[in-house]
């Protein structure tokens, strides 16, 4: 059972997500025709842990076995995207690919809800793009030591 509800407009989730770094960029993903980036990842199912699902996203993702490290944030993320309005839990762990993966600078691949686009933005560019949650741009630089607990709306209510 996906760890998802859908009620009309509105939706609650359960999510894991991916902060993967390399050479000074990072790997994001939307579905195509989005102009929402993300970190890579997806939705929890019941029984299996926050890092449990990230591994198996990104297995079911980037069809490897990514190294997920450290908790970096627990967030509580309220956001609109495709017109539907969203509360989400979202673990935010850091990982790591095998090196010999994902070197393009960008794919796409099928999904079951649409082709999903994987891009490696440069870091420093983040800003530049509208990517959710909305303080990742300026946090990816210095991920903090601890797991930080963050409340953060990208839509006034």
């Amino acid at each position: 059972m996906h760890l998802e509800v859908l009620d009309g407009r509105s939706a609650f989730k359960v999510r894991s997500a991916a902060l993967i770094v390399r050479d000074g960029r990072v790997l994001l993903n939307r579905l195509r025709g989005d102009d929402v980036w993300m970190l890579p990842g997806g939705t929890g199912e019941f029984g299996e842990s926050a890092e449990a699902t990230l591994r198996r996203e990104l297995r079911e993702e980037l069809g490897v076995d990514a190294a997920v490290g450290r908790l970096l944030w627990v967030v509580e993320h309220f956001f609109e995207i495709t017109g539907r309005r969203w509360h989400q839990l979202l673990w935010i762990h850091e990982a790591t690919l095998p090196t010999d993966v994902c070197v393009d600078d960008a794919w796409e691949r099928t999904a079951a809800d649409g082709a999903e686009r994987f891009f490696w933005a440069d870091a420093s560019a983040l800003r530049s793009l509208r990517v959710i949650p909305g303080f990742l741009p300026g946090a990816v630089a210095s991920p903090p030591r601890e797991p930080v607990r963050v409340v953060y709306r990208d839509f006034d209510r």
